[in-house]
């Protein structure tokens, strides 16, 4: 055997000498845990005896009394209050090339935004807007005299 052999055997004997040697002392030193320490439990269907940790038995009866208004592993959320205002369509000055609209006294032309909603024509007795989601219209209400 060559030098560098012999030392690579020695290091390696030392190294399996202190794993058994920490393997061991783990081994003899068992200290009860927390499941050790709490209280036993009998099972019903064959006679062997399980530890039940206080801690898990706890978080276990406040489950059980929490009443949860929605599967917390969906991504579905609650409906929000809008804090949008009601949109009221209060005029229209109507012309052919550039049409205007007074909505909730903002006034508005084709492309503008308001509340997030985009004016996208402008009719004679209506405004048809987009929410980004879909086309609506505010419908101009004649008043009664």
């Amino acid at each position: 055997m060559q030098r560098k052999d012999k030392i690579e055997l020695v290091i390696t004997l030392l190294l399996a000498i202190i794993l058994i040697m920490v393997t061991a002392r783990a081994l003899g030193k068992k200290e009860k845990g927390p499941l050790e320490t709490s209280t036993m439990m009998k099972t019903s269907t064959n006679s062997t005896i399980v530890e039940a940790d206080p801690l898990y038995e706890r978080l276990e009866e406040e489950a059980q009394q929490m009443s949860l208004k929605r599967d917390p592993f969906t991504k579905v959320s609650e409906p929000q209050e809008s804090k949008v205002p009601v949109l009221q369509l209060k005029g229209i000055f109507w012309d052919n090339q550039k049409p205007t609209a007074i909505i909730n006294d903002q006034i508005v032309e084709v492309g503008d935004k308001i509340f997030g909603h985009e004016v996208v024509f402008i009719r004679e007795d209506r405004v048809i807007l987009n929410d980004g989601l879909r086309h609506f219209e505010l419908i101009l209400e004649e008043e009664t005299k």
